[in-house]
């Protein structure tokens, strides 16, 4: 391989490879607003409330699995979008 052949090649490696980490931020700001719209702020805080004031529900996971069936959506989203917004909830999640 020439000394040509390897600078097109390193180049066209790193152009990939900031291709991909575009790709990622794509990705991250794409499931953010996936989070916002399926669980609006708003409207975790007032159910989020309202379980509080059921206790049926006794711990933490209890509660997260409750909002994700009311949301419908997986428990794991569930938690990222409840660590996003753990100011606003007042939890006391790491």
């Amino acid at each position: 391989m020439g000394y040509n052949e390897a600078i097109t090649q390193r180049f066209n490696v790193i152009c990939i490879m900031k291709n991909k980490e575009k790709e990622k931020k794509q990705e991250r700001e794409a499931n953010y607003f996936a989070m916002c719209l399926l669980m609006p702020r708003p409207m975790m805080i007032c159910e989020l409330e309202k379980i509080r004031h059921d206790k049926t529900f006794t711990n933490e996971e209890e509660i997260v699995k409750e909002m994700a069936r009311r949301f419908n959506v997986p428990f794991v989203s569930m938690v990222l979008r409840m660590q996003q917004l753990k100011d606003d909830l007042n939890l006391n999640i790491p």
